[in-house]
């Protein structure tokens, strides 16, 4: 019995011990953390300052105010500053919204410090939305900027992921990397004769387009867009195919759009006064009170006709025939 007491009291004193350690390493890292959280603390503000200033002046040429920094907890970490009065951001447009979100994020990735053997994802889904050209011309350089390697405190080409999803064909076309270029690289894959390669954009970047709901591997430039209007078309074949009509709608629409300011044609006299064409084909494109789509009872192979036959009305059936058969 006397053993037993013997023991159960070393056990117990065992796990005092070991009880009082770990204590002991908890308190140490809770300490370290809050020294860790004192550091951080302290370079917010002067990270916060960094970000506001590139992003003042990468948009100093195309608005009318700036950020300016407000280390204060009711005010947030920056107020809009116009004509020497500061506002609430709320009053910016969205798309003034979206392109300081958009740059704001570009200038935190700086402040993710990676391990070595880690690798960065960075994903923008869509980032043109709600903005004008000059907006998304500025976009597009800066994502270029950082894909071609121009910012790597940010994102290192040879080590990091860039992901970008768009349905903007225009978009697609202008941030990708430009030209037809073949740089010659060595292939060793037949060690007794070694030769010459040609590499192009499609063998370092790999560029995808969903069609009929599956995703589509562009190889080349055949396989490529040609110019923003030929993609509208495929994008309207594709909807077609998917029996998508209110999205069909909002292609003829952009296709009639791109056609007669190319042309020089007179919206009006593109329809040839034909309301049934006018308000098809701008369905829910300006506001809530338009007519919905399924107010329509046109399947798609109508649609299809009645689309075809308004560039049969304007002599221009070869144009309908080519791009939706191609």
């Amino acid at each position: 019995m006397l053993n037993e007491q013997e023991n159960a009291q070393e056990n117990l004193d065992e796990a005092q011990k070991n009880f009082q350690f770990e204590l002991t390493k908890k308190i140490a890292l809770e300490n370290e953390i809050n020294n860790l959280d004192v550091e951080i603390a302290a370079l917010q503000p002067k990270a916060e300052k960094q970000a506001i200033n590139h992003i003042n002046k990468k948009l100093s040429s195309k608005v009318l105010w700036e950020l300016a920094f407000f280390d204060d907890e009711n005010s947030g970490y920056y107020q809009i500053k116009q004509d020497g009065k500061c506002r609430g951001v709320k009053q910016l447009s969205t798309g003034e919204k979206n392109v300081i979100a958009f740059l704001y994020f570009i200038e935190k990735l700086e402040e993710m410090k990676e391990t070595p053997k880690k690798n960065k994802i960075v994903v923008f889904d869509d980032p043109m939305s709600s903005n004008d050209d000059t907006m998304q011309y500025l976009i597009i350089c800066e994502l270029q900027r950082i894909f071609q390697g121009n910012e790597k405190n940010k994102f290192i080409p040879d080590k990091d992921f860039l992901i970008i999803l768009t349905h903007n064909v225009h978009f697609y076309l202008n941030v990708q990397p430009h030209g037809n270029f073949k740089d010659k690289k060595l292939d060793k894959t037949d060690k007794n004769n070694p030769k010459l390669k040609e590499v192009s954009k499609y063998d370092k970047n790999n560029f995808y387009r969903i069609q009929n709901r599956s995703f589509k591997l562009i190889t080349g430039e055949h396989e490529d867009f040609k110019t923003s209007y030929e993609g509208l078309w495929i994008e309207l074949k594709d909807l077609y195919a998917c029996e998508h009509k209110n999205s069909m709608l909002n292609s003829m629409r952009r296709i009639i759009e791109t056609y007669t300011k190319f042309n020089s044609i007179d919206t009006k006299k593109f329809y040839k006064g034909n309301d049934e064409y006018l308000k098809l084909f701008n369905v829910n494109s300006h506001s809530i009170d338009d007519l919905s789509a399924e107010s329509f009872t046109e399947d798609k192979e109508q649609m299809k006709d009645l689309f075809r036959q308004i560039f049969v009305d304007n002599d221009a059936e070869s144009h309908f025939e080519k791009y939706w058969e191609k």
